[in-house]
């Protein structure tokens, strides 16, 4: 959801655009330039990307935070998967680290701890090792270990 704030500078924003593209379409209308035009369509874009910028970090502050908080697994799923779409899609580079950052600082937020363990435990499989029992805690007890 677009709070107000959001959505008067996304309007505004759009309002300009919507000036350029008139201007545009003016320009082409009187054969300007073509190097005059491109400039043009490239500014009209930078200003799109800005307005994607400020809807998709609304979108991430709100709909995904919300979805990830509300427990809900198929929503919170939903949420993510369209986050992770939307960086397959930005071809900048820099812009891309920013929405997986801004993820990852989501879900570290939001969902619990969860400590993975992944434990050496040693294995002896020659039939010369006699007297080795492991036991998975992590502790090496070699006391009554011998070769044979």
């Amino acid at each position: 959801m677009v709070n107000e704030e959001t959505k008067a500078k996304a309007l505004g924003r759009l309002r300009r655009i919507e000036g350029q593209v008139q201007g545009l379409q003016r320009m082409i209308d009187g054969e300007a330039y073509c190097v005059d035009i491109l400039l043009q369509i490239s500014a009209v874009q930078g200003a799109l990307e800005q307005v994607e910028k400020l809807l998709l970090g609304r979108h991430i502050e709100s709909c995904v935070a919300d979805a990830v908080r509300s427990g809900s697994k198929g929503e919170r799923q939903q949420k993510i998967d369209e986050l992770l779409d939307k960086t397959r899609e930005v071809s900048s580079q820099a812009e891309r680290k920013k929405l997986y950052s801004e993820l990852i600082r989501i879900l570290q937020d939001e969902l619990p701890m969860l400590y993975t363990v992944h434990p050496i435990e040693p294995k002896a499989f020659s039939p010369r090792v006699q007297g080795y029992e492991p036991i998975p805690d992590g502790m090496m007890r070699f006391k009554d270990v011998w070769l044979k």
